[in-house]
């Protein structure tokens, strides 16, 4: 036989091979088994939240619930939650892992083995395990953001997508960013309507966002409302939705009728200067002149007092406001070694300049004062406190400190850069 004949028998030997052993392979797979996820009886997330009476609710039954993700944890804002909401209600979810679920998922969470608690205020759904209680039914679900008013948001909406509409961040945001984005720290903004009302806008530090420049302009935003200790509060969910680039209202234009940035105070003695004076009506702690890293502020702690109880005023000069329409109030807040929140901000219209008992003092809700949740000094804004209703008053504000040196009520506090300001 020639080679090229032994060559052509070689060549057939090989293609019958290929033939036969293909013959043998199957060519219709098998479907990959589909885990039997029970749906059992159905929930509203109106009927999920109304489940939960102050008691913690463990699912140990076959149940479900419906809705579509309004937020999750991609952009860094939020970490290892996401938000629902259906029809009926809203509710955030927390997951035992970050990821695999995104906005615009409709989805069925199949409730066994979760439990429906409270954090600090917050109804959530949690100990969700996205690949055991989380069903995908769609994608790219567009839920409308309702179109509220600051004044409109309150418990009853929590974790609600919503839309704010004439608003801005107040004066003292200008300029600042987001969030601390270099030390990865979470960061309270405040923004504000044309009639004072005021809301937090909460970023953490880990957003995509966070160190960029708190937008300058008035306009309308998209967030998802949460709520810390009976503090209501906005999520951002991109920056794209921060639409902040109209006129400002009043125009931004705002004059100083007192400020104080405490810094010639005597360090490490009582505050007494510009009118300023600080009172111990229990206990002998006051507020005392501090320095750090060249900033002086004013500072008190029941620290090492020995004393049961220690009340101690920091209270400012006579304020006449007159001359404008508009009236706010903003200072700056830190505190460090914290064991309890022990500053309340009031106003008076009738202290005399000495007697503290027999004036009337009125708590400023709207001062936001800093907590255990902004973390170890970080100064943190106050937001524009309204005073427009004290107007043709001449007021006084009270920096109240309580605390307790037996009882273990020291956390350090510190004030600063405090304004009053008339516009119209």
């Amino acid at each position: 036989m020639n080679t090229m004949n032994k060559t052509k028998v070689f060549l057939l030997a090989i293609l019958a091979g290929i033939m036969v052993f293909t013959s043998c392979v199957k060519q219709e797979f098998d479907t990959p088994p589909i885990k039997d996820i029970p749906v059992g009886s159905i929930l509203t997330v109106a009927q999920l939240r109304a489940l939960y009476t102050g008691v913690n609710v463990k699912f140990v039954g076959d149940s479900s619930v419906y809705a579509t993700v309004t937020m999750d944890d991609k952009n860094g804002n939020i970490y290892k939650n996401f938000y629902i909401q259906d029809g009926t209600g809203s509710i955030v979810v927390r997951t035992l892992s970050s990821g695999g679920v995104y906005q615009g998922d409709s989805v069925r969470i199949y409730l066994k083995g979760t439990v429906l608690s409270a954090y600090n205020g917050m109804l959530q759904l949690d100990s969700v395990d996205v690949d055991k209680n989380v069903i995908k039914q769609k994608n790219d679900v567009v839920i409308a953001p309702t179109v509220v008013n600051i004044t409109d948001i309150n418990s009853s909406i929590q974790g609600k997508l919503v839309k704010l509409e004439g608003v801005q961040f107040n004066d003292v945001e200008l300029g600042k960013t987001y969030a601390d984005k270099p030390n990865l720290v979470t960061v309270n903004r405040t923004l504000e309507d044309c009639f004072g009302n005021q809301i937090i806008v909460r970023t953490s530090g880990y957003a995509s966002f966070a160190g960029d420049t708190v937008a300058s302009g008035n306009g309308s935003l998209v967030a998802i409302v949460g709520e810390y200790n009976g503090t209501m509060q906005l999520y951002l969910r991109s920056k794209e939705e921060i639409l902040l680039t109209g006129t400002r209202c009043g125009g931004g234009n705002f004059t100083a009728i007192l400020q104080e940035d405490f810094s010639t105070v005597t360090i490490n003695s009582d505050v007494n200067i510009n009118g300023w004076q600080t009172q111990a009506t229990a206990g002998s702690k006051k507020w005392r002149g501090k320095e750090y890293s060249g900033n002086q502020y004013a500072e008190m702690s029941a620290y090492q007092s020995a004393e049961a109880s220690n009340i101690g005023w920091l209270i400012s000069p006579p304020i006449n406001l007159t001359g404008y329409s508009i009236y706010r109030l903003n200072f700056e807040t830190e505190f460090s070694y914290w064991t309890h929140d022990a500053v309340t901000v009031y106003i008076s219209t009738n202290f005399d300049g000495t007697n503290i008992a027999a004036a009337t003092w009125t708590p400023l809700a709207d001062a936001y004062v800093a907590t255990d949740a902004d973390g170890y000094n970080n100064w943190i804004p106050s937001g524009n406190s309204n005073l427009t209703t004290y107007a043709g008053s001449t007021v006084y504000i009270g920096f109240k400190y309580e605390g307790s040196g037996t009882g273990g009520q020291t956390s350090t506090y510190r004030v600063d850069n405090f304004k009053v300001l008339g516009g119209n």
